[in-house]
């Protein structure tokens, strides 16, 4: 399942579709964006297997030329870096995944929560 509806909160174990999900998204998005796109890449909890997600696609593009997330900038490399270490330390992801499913208890009807717990 992709997507929730609006306005409600739920987690879901890694699916194996979220990332052939992402990889169809990421080659739709390469074709539209051509050469503007340097970098195309899936991030965000769906793109972590070992935790719980909202099953909802977060895709980073980096393009040439514009100044909201600049490719290989800081916040770029924080999205991936957080990724990635993740993926590497199952241990950290499972402290991470508690974290999420403690938030969503607590919250269950506002994702503006979560946001907010997220970025504490």
């Amino acid at each position: 399942m992709i997507g929730l509806k609006r306005g409600s909160v739920e987690l879901s174990s890694h699916q194996e579709e979220w990332d052939k999900n992402a990889e169809n998204v990421i080659l739709e998005l390469k074709q539209l964006f051509g050469n503007a796109a340097v970098d195309i890449q899936h991030v965000g909890s769906t793109a972590i297997h070992s935790i719980y997600a909202k099953p909802i696609i977060d895709i980073v593009i980096g393009l040439r030329d514009l100044n909201d997330i600049s490719w290989n900038g800081a916040e770029w490399n924080n999205y991936i870096n957080f990724r990635d270490y993740l993926n590497c330390y199952p241990d950290k992801a499972a402290l991470y995944d508690s974290c999420k499913k403690n938030w969503c208890c607590n919250f269950q009807t506002t994702e503006e929560a979560i946001r907010k717990a997220s970025r504490s």
